[in-house]
């Protein structure tokens, strides 16, 4: 754990740094690009085709891994063959397609653009494809970043297999069985290697009366509230 909230926030300041390295490259760069006679609205305009060219390419390429997988895995996709749930997967690509938000990778790409050739001079255009890459970054977060939650929400994709009967008694047979194995996994953990513990004696017992249940219902909602606000000590509940 500690060592993943590490790596988490290091990611999150190399992200930071990247985005500080945008703020303070964007000023030369349009210096350069007016040094060669492009016009800043002409750089943006290219930004904004490129945007929507990557956009459509990546719902297009959605779209089209959906279709290989009807054809030739059909089997994957046979649960989803009513009427409600047809209508949702054909959406699913252009959600795919539209969080296709670009960041720290293109811009890495486009920072390796040497800037010089071997000869000397300098690397054709170099200022407009970083410049074209910034647009590119900004337009995906905000656009499509923000745009996201509303396209999931109206398209209801989360709720795809809520009525999927035979996903549940996967579920559910799932579930059974994990409560088993967890069950004799601790018996034999509680057998070999603690014998005389107390509280994992309680905790086993606690597990085996789950396992009786017949589905994951075994306690109510208020049930789970009590058990929560309590300390249980010598076989009796103490309010915390």
């Amino acid at each position: 754990m500690r060592g993943f909230s590490v790596w988490e926030s290091f990611v999150y300041i190399l992200n930071g740094v990247i985005f500080l390295l945008i703020g303070l490259e964007l000023p030369e760069i349009v210096e350069g690009l007016r040094s060669k006679g492009i016009p800043l609205s002409t750089a943006i305009g290219y930004g904004l085709l490129v945007t929507g060219i990557l956009i459509l390419a990546r719902i297009i390429s959605s779209y089209t891994a959906m279709l290989a997988t009807i054809i030739f895995r059909p089997s994957v996709a046979h649960r989803m063959n009513n009427g409600r749930n047809r209508a949702r997967r054909w959406m699913m690509p252009l959600i795919l397609g539209w969080t296709g938000m670009r960041g720290v990778v293109s811009l890495a790409a486009a920072l390796a653009i040497p800037v010089t050739l071997d000869d000397g001079t300098a690397f054709p255009y170099r200022n407009l494809i970083l410049f074209i890459t910034f647009v590119v970054i900004l337009l995906t977060l905000l656009v499509q970043g923000l745009t996201l939650p509303y396209i999931i929400k109206r398209t209801n994709l989360l709720y795809l297999f809520e009525d999927d009967k035979e996903d549940e008694a996967m579920m559910q047979n799932l579930r059974t069985r994990l409560r088993e194995h967890s069950y004799q996994f601790l018996k034999n953990k509680y057998d070999n290697e603690l014998g005389d513990h107390a509280g994992m004696q309680k905790f086993l017992h606690h597990l085996e009366e789950k396992r009786k249940a017949a589905n994951d219902e075994w306690m109510n909602e208020k049930t789970k509230i009590f058990f929560s606000k309590c300390w249980k000590i010598n076989g009796n509940f103490w309010l915390k």
